[in-house]
């Protein structure tokens, strides 16, 4: 495994995944050392087989991709993907 000592932990999340704390927050990295969502949000969900997460921020929720692209900007107090990746739901209460 090749990845940066940059990181405060390091903890697997899935086959070549894992999720990786900072100073700055948490992303997700794979076992190479590239970095698939960038470690500076408060909270990252990412489900096996997609290639984006649910992002938290200043206490609101978005969809980041590994591609380092806003799906969904974090601006909501809910968001989750639909089984198909192609549509999401948001919510403000």
């Amino acid at each position: 495994v090749k990845v940066p000592a940059n990181y405060v932990a390091l903890t697997h999340e899935a086959d070549k995944i894992l999720k990786a704390t900072t100073e700055k927050g948490v992303g997700l990295v794979d076992t190479i050392g590239d970095t698939l969502i960038p470690p500076i949000f408060h909270r990252v969900s990412w489900e096996i087989g997609r290639s984006f997460a649910t992002v938290g921020i200043l206490n609101k929720e978005g969809i980041f991709d590994f591609n380092g692209n806003w799906l969904v900007p974090a601006l909501y107090d809910q968001v989750r993907a639909s089984s198909s990746d192609s549509l999401f739901f948001v919510i403000n209460q």
